[in-house]
């Protein structure tokens, strides 16, 4: 028997006897109420466990990540928490071939909160398993293998990002008196593009990077979304894959698949070559909406202005009204400005030494 669940039975048991004198003259339903906790504090001690865990962590390249910090929540019982259920975080660091390890603690369960590394990225898509129930509350209660660690993966950043467009709530409608017509989406501007009847308006762009276009099937009540090319030297690459570099060949005119009600195409990724300078783009089909009088798609998009294929942001510290981090948000809204006039002339704007930009704006430089 461990010394700290001796240590947990010997405070239960002040615990309770402390409770024992001071509640002698309270009502019936006090003691009740007292009673249901006391139970419920001696179930959640009773699951308590010794915790052994090992992780290991790799990048896309199933490579070790060295100093990556690990922080975990252990489930575990307390005499001060609510129902008896605390929480304690403990933080390590990965060895130098990824290992890292839990021990010495007592818990019902543990969880990954996240792991972090400069340089790096912890995708909770790329993890999906991230809780361990040691006490069975929820089915088969988990049995760790130590020497075969529980793999997390991290992408390793790559070493030439650069500043990109995000559009995080890029979307597509079309209703059913639309069906069959094109349509055109500029990714810099974040617009529609102008059709080429209508005269020009304040909310549309002149420019072209990916075109749309959604159909309905009378006969089968389906909508069909094709995606097509704005031109000459433009192309689509779709993938069920997130890439931080567009492909260099292998891109098509087009693209098209059937839209169904909350049921994404499995290639939900596409890479969009276009304009002449080319620039590339990466959109993330993340959600699909589809009644018979419309049909909906929602997502994300990422471009790059700069005529190369890296789509990996160099990363801009957390939102804050700190004056470094404005002069930083700065930088970022400087290069916008440029970059959108640029492409409006219809020529690439110059690469930028980004992280040279940075730190002088850190050190208050223009």
């Amino acid at each position: 028997m461990g010394l700290n669940y001796l240590k947990g039975i010997i405070l239960l048991g002040c615990f309770l006897v402390f409770f024992a004198f001071s509640c002698r003259a309270c009502a019936g339903d006090r003691t009740a109420g007292l009673n249901k906790r006391i139970a419920i504090g001696t179930a959640v001690l009773g699951k308590d466990r010794q915790i052994g865990f090992v992780g290991r962590i790799l990048d896309q390249y199933d490579d070790p990540v060295a100093g990556g910090r690990v922080t975990t929540q252990i489930g575990r019982f307390s005499l001060v928490a609510p129902l008896f259920r605390g929480v304690k975080t403990i933080e390590v660091l990965s060895n130098q071939n990824g290992f890292f390890r839990i021990k010495n603690v007592r818990g019902a369960d543990l969880y990954i909160k996240e792991i972090e590394k400069d340089g790096f990225e912890y995708l909770r898509c790329q993890n999906p398993v991230d809780s361990f129930d040691y006490a069975g509350a929820e089915g088969v209660a988990f049995l760790p293998d130590l020497d075969n660690p529980v793999i997390f993966r991290m992408r390793k950043k790559l070493q030439h990002r650069t500043f990109l467009f995000w559009n995080r709530d890029w979307g597509l409608g079309i209703n059913r008196d639309g069906s069959g017509e094109d349509r055109a989406y500029d990714f810099v501007e974040q617009k529609r593009t102008r059709p080429a009847d209508s005269p020009p308006k304040k909310n549309w762009s002149e420019h072209c990077d990916l075109r749309y276009r959604a159909t309905y099937d009378e006969t089968l009540g389906e909508w069909e979304v094709v995606f097509t090319t704005c031109g000459a030297g433009s192309g689509i690459f779709a993938s069920d894959e997130e890439l931080y570099e567009a492909p260099e060949g292998e891109y098509r005119d087009e693209w098209s698949f059937m839209a169904r009600d909350m049921d994404l195409p499995e290639d939900h990724f596409l890479y969009v070559k276009s304009r002449t300078p080319s620039i590339y783009s990466r959109v993330e089909i993340t959600d699909i909406r589809v009644t018979r009088e419309h049909v909906r798609i929602y997502g994300s998009s990422t471009t790059n202005p700069y005529g190369d294929r890296v789509l990996d942001s160099v990363d801009f510290p957390p939102y804050s009204t700190e004056p470094e981090i404005e002069r930083i948000y700065q930088v970022g809204d400087r290069l916008e400005e440029e970059a959108k006039a640029a492409l409006r002339e219809g020529r690439l704007p110059p690469r930028p030494k980004i992280m040279a930009l940075i730190e002088a704006a850190k050190r208050g430089e223009e």
